[in-house]
C-alpha cells in the first residue's frame, strides 16, 4: 500500500511539473533570481533558487527543490525531480532525470535517467 502511493505521488508530481513546460514551450518560475538584461535583451540569470525555476538563459547556479528548467544552460542545474534545458554547458545533478534536447556538453548526473541527443564532449551517469 505504502509503495502505491509513492507511486501516487511520484507520477502526480511529475504530472505538475510537466504542466509549465508543454504549455506554449512555457515554464513557471517559482524561485528567486539574481538576473540582468543582455545588449540582445534577454534575461540572463545568474542565480535561481527555489520550488520551481525557468530561465530563459542560466549562466551560473539554478538550484530548485522539484525541477529547474533554461532554454540555455551553462553551469550547474540542480533539482530534486528533473532539469530541463535546450543547450547544457555544465553539471546537471538531478535525483531522477536530466534532458538536454540537444548535444551536451558537460557532466549529467541523475538517479533514474539521462537524456540528450547526444554527447558533444562529457558524460551520463545514472543509478
Amino acid at each position: 500500500m505504502i509503495k502505491r502511493k509513492q507511486y501516487i505521488l511520484t507520477a502526480l508530481l511529475l504530472w505538475l511539473m510537466a504542466i509549465p513546460t508543454i504549455a506554449q514551450h512555457k515554464s513557471g518560475n517559482l524561485a528567486l533570481s539574481i538576473a540582468h538584461k543582455t545588449s540582445d535583451s534577454i534575461k540572463t540569470c545568474n542565480v535561481n533558487i527555489g520550488i520551481f525555476g525557468a530561465a530563459q538563459r542560466m549562466h551560473g547556479a539554478q538550484i530548485n527543490v522539484f525541477s529547474s528548467s533554461a532554454k540555455e544552460m551553462r553551469g550547474v542545474q540542480m533539482a530534486g525531480i528533473a532539469n530541463l534545458t535546450g543547450q547544457a554547458n555544465g553539471l546537471q545533478l538531478a535525483a531522477m532525470t536530466n534532458v538536454c534536447s540537444t548535444p551536451m556538453r558537460g557532466v549529467q548526473l541523475a538517479g533514474v535517467s539521462n537524456v540528450a541527443r547526444g554527447v558533444k564532449r562529457g558524460v551520463q551517469m545514472a543509478g
